[in-house]
């Protein structure tokens, strides 16, 4: 949905959004977001309508892990580990709607690469050099607080954590 809005901004740089009935892709996971997409499509439409002269400049984010405050990089200590983060609330919703949070029934598991993260609470999986798979909840923000200007910090996730993080057997199972 965040790339349907973006695209929505893109196609009509002008402000002349005019068609409060265009398609509004829903994520088809979530009962009842369909309706708050359709709200913020037509916000968006309304706002565009009655400002052609000043469009939305939105700057929206392909993923977020919470309360949004900076970008973090991670890394694994010892390196070599395949990551993969799962925002808190994303956990606790999948969860909520009766999905193994640890399988690909949960869908929004993303793999760390060396682009920066919106900082916040994710829960990992790991799979070490060794072959160890590894899970926890982690605190994606500094502890030393934020450094000045532009630079994104680093957060080590260290080895540890648990070994209890495999699927059940009713779930399609997800690798690292």
């Amino acid at each position: 949905q965040i790339q349907a809005v973006r695209d929505l901004v893109n196609e009509h740089p002008d402000g002349s959004i005019t068609d409060r009935s265009g398609a509004v892709p829903s994520s088809g996971r979530l009962p009842g977001v369909y309706y708050l997409e359709v709200e913020l499509h037509n916000a968006l439409v309304d706002y565009q309508n009655a400002n052609p002269s000043n469009p939305a400049q939105l700057d929206l984010l392909d993923w977020c892990g919470g309360d949004f405050v900076g970008y973090v990089k991670v890394v694994s200590n010892p390196p070599d580990a395949a990551i993969k983060l799962l925002t808190q609330f994303s956990f606790e919703v999948c969860e909520a709607l009766g999905k193994d949070p640890y399988s690909n029934d949960c869908e929004d598991w993303r793999q760390v690469t060396s682009e920066a993260i919106p900082a916040g609470l994710y829960k990992y999986v790991a799979a070490w050099p060794t072959g160890e798979v590894t899970c926890e909840t982690v605190d994606l923000t500094p502890a030393n607080g934020w450094p000045e200007g532009n630079e994104e910090p680093t957060i080590e996730i260290p080895k540890g954590g648990t070994s209890s993080c495999q699927p059940d057997s009713s779930s399609r199972s997800m690798s690292p």
